[in-house]
């Protein structure tokens, strides 16, 4: 495959998987992300791996240079808090959208995708695509996504762009730091430190809902939705709702003690509940996820296992 790609937030925790896809089906990648090589998630010897600010117009000029498909997964995130507390940082993403659209278009990109999220939403859910956006769930963050999806709008006509609004996505390889963390990874390291009949702190009541989809099928849904026709924006979900106390009942169901739950309610936990209907998404592409939320969470659960023996 002659196919050359930039995949944008690689050093992250989606886009280090996405870059392993991209390889493994015989991409020739250029991995882009704003953090140092040595804090990637992942890095992969067979990408060209570039430490780059994409927010620096000049320097992101002729990164598209050579380039058929671009998938922009770069963004200021972290969990609810976080977002909650760096409304101003979140938006500057915007201006990564814009600098790596003008080298796209420059340069004559063919394919442009751009992760997009479910913060765009408010109100009730299930959220469909086609619900009226007069404003988003979570400042900052979410404002800046819909500004993005609507550059992405305006230029259609000079690429295929391609926008999907992701769920919550888990899996290994998650954001570690504990500022930026988000809830399904804090869970399990909690969980893990509470051996020994411990309490596990958790941020609300525990009826927040919300919906997983693992960081696999989030990869094999972005490439169908890049692969699709149409360049409307496109939910990407389990399309099912879990509380927070759904995830401890099923971390509870693969492990051999028990421990005590303290509920803070004194956090910010976002809106109360957040599921996409996937109805768009499996019409267009004829697929949906396949990985269960019990199969995913023992999956994070002995990553994170594994990581917290290694770092005692």
């Amino acid at each position: 495959m002659n196919d050359f790609v930039v995949v944008a937030g690689a050093g992250g925790f989606i886009g280090g998987h996405l870059v392993n896809r991209l390889i493994t089906e015989g991409y020739n990648v250029k991995a882009v992300d704003i953090k140092p090589l040595n804090e990637w998630h992942q890095i992969f010897d067979d990408a060209e791996n570039i430490n780059l600010d994409l927010r620096d117009s000049d320097k992101s000029r002729k990164i598209c240079q050579g380039i058929n498909q671009v998938f922009n997964l770069a963004a200021i995130v972290g969990g609810a808090i976080y977002t909650d507390r760096n409304v101003t940082e979140s938006l500057m993403s915007a201006s990564i959208n814009i600098n790596l659209l003008k080298s796209a278009l420059k340069h004559g990109v063919h394919k442009y995708f751009f992760a997009s999220s479910s913060s765009v939403y408010s109100g009730n859910s299930p959220f469909n695509e086609e619900d009226i956006i007069s404003s988003t769930s979570q400042l900052g963050y979410g404002q800046e996504k819909r500004y993005s999806e609507l550059q992405l709008q305006s230029v259609k006509k000079d690429l295929q762009a391609r926008v999907a609004r992701f769920s919550n996505v888990y899996g290994i390889h998650m954001t570690w730091a504990e500022k930026k963390s988000h809830l399904p990874l804090d869970l399990c390291r909690k969980v893990i430190l509470a051996r020994g009949s411990k309490e596990v702190e958790i941020y609300g009541d525990g009826n927040q809902i919300r919906d997983f989809i693992y960081v696999d099928d989030c990869v094999e849904g972005i490439l169908k939705i890049m692969d699709c026709n149409s360049s409307d924006p496109i939910n990407l979900g389990y399309g099912e709702g879990n509380s927070v106390m759904d995830l401890i009942q099923t971390v509870r169901g693969f492990i051999d003690y028990d421990f005590g739950i303290r509920k803070n309610t004194t956090v910010p936990t976002g809106h109360k509940e957040k599921v996409l209907d996937i109805s768009l998404l499996k019409q267009i592409t004829g697929w949906q996820p396949t990985v269960r939320l019990e199969e995913g969470m023992q999956n994070l659960y002995d990553w994170t296992d594994h990581k917290m023996r290694d770092y005692r």
